[in-house]
């Protein structure tokens, strides 16, 4: 059953199927995994990353990448489409049992999302979408971009890089496992922890490892 929303002046169907978004692997993909292991997971910047990350049977994390100068209709299209796949896994006690799943959406070569201000209208598309398409209360959407800041906070702030990541992606999220780890950790004493971390490193420092991570010299080989 092919089910319509329209958002914003933007169409999606929820029949269509990009195979674009369907595609994971090369250099993007690996070096998506990279800095997931060597930042988010390494430095626990995120309590939901590390036990999907870990969890090999089912796969706990997927990473989707859209190969391309994607149409921003086309990466909502692909963010939405991966949502209602993450939705079907909140039945399978599988993932419950071993820290929950999660996704990214990553578009490492559409050109308007290099706008960080063109990156969060997509994000309001895609959370107006979920509200349309009955995702609302089961999967949530974050957002990860090269130029991330947070709202009313200087561009230098290293704390901002909490979400900067090598590429425009969009985190999706189970509720379920949002509870979960917030019922486990104090979310604020860890964002609070993570700022002050990030800071003593320093906005300098962490710009240069991610621009390495981003345009250096990378063997896509050497993560999975």
């Amino acid at each position: 059953r092919r089910r319509r929303a329209r958002v914003d002046g933007w169409w999606w169907t929820s029949s269509s199927a990009s195979a674009a978004a369907a595609a994971s692997g090369g250099v993007a993909y690996a070096r998506t995994m990279k800095w997931v292991d060597e930042f988010i997971v390494a430095k626990d910047v995120c309590p939901f990353a590390r036990a999907p990350r870990e969890a090999v049977d089912p796969r706990g994390l997927d990473v989707h990448v859209i190969h391309g100068d994607a149409s921003l209709e086309s990466v909502v299209e692909s963010v939405v489409s991966r949502a209602l796949e993450l939705q079907t896994s909140i039945a399978d006690a599988r993932f419950n049992r071993r820290g929950g799943k999660t996704s990214l959406v990553v578009a490492p070569e559409c050109v308007d999302l290099a706008s960080f201000d063109t990156f969060l209208d997509v994000m309001h598309v895609c959370e107006g979408v979920f509200a349309d398409v009955g995702l609302e209360g089961d999967v949530q959407v974050v957002g990860f971009h090269p130029e991330y800041k947070f709202y009313g906070e200087e561009a230098t702030d290293a704390a901002a890089f909490t979400n900067r990541s090598p590429y425009p992606m969009f985190h999706l999220l189970r509720e379920c496992d949002v509870a979960r780890a917030s019922g486990e950790s104090d979310i604020r004493e860890l964002l609070d922890r993570n700022a002050s971390m990030l800071r003593e490193i320093g906005s300098s420092r962490l710009t240069e490892d991610l621009e390495r991570l981003r345009w250096g010299d990378f063997d896509d080989a050497s993560a999975n």
